[in-house]
């Protein structure tokens, strides 16, 4: 974490919630099986001894499971551009979105993801003139 701002809540969706769930659950026996080695944190991502987990580690991680499954290769960081730029191209609410970042601005999010917005005004556009290039007799009404 960058700073005590930096600790912010987001709703998630319930099978996301019973994932982080089954995960506690799977890290409690993966404890106990180390007895007095583990030590217990608040983190819910640690090492095998209950550490907190270097802040390289997911992405390692990461680059070795794409790496595995033949997938590009990405940063912890590209998911992140990915993820704001999907909300953005599905019409979330640019002040949303920022929150979601930890941007305290929504005009810092505007300017980052510009290319999001304007993907979404071209697909906004087309399918207003889908609607308006239709021949008379196709309109409704």
């Amino acid at each position: 974490m960058k700073n005590t701002s930096s600790r912010r809540s987001m709703k998630l969706t319930e099978d996301v919630i019973e994932m982080l769930k089954q995960y506690k659950a799977w890290q409690v026996e993966e404890g106990a099986k180390v007895g007095d080695r583990w030590t217990d944190t608040d983190r819910l991502f640690t090492t095998w001894e209950g550490k907190p987990m270097s802040p390289d580690a997911p992405y390692a991680w990461l680059q070795g499971f794409t790496k595995r499954h033949g997938l590009p290769k990405i940063t912890v960081h590209g998911l992140r551009h990915t993820n704001a730029t999907l909300l953005i191209g599905q019409g979330v609410n640019v002040r949303t979105v920022a929150g979601r970042l930890g941007h305290s601005m929504a005009s810092t999010t505007l300017n980052i993801y510009s290319h999001g917005l304007q993907s979404a005004d071209a697909a906004a556009a087309d399918a207003l003139g889908g609607i308006l290039g239709k021949k008379k007799d196709e309109r409704p009404g």
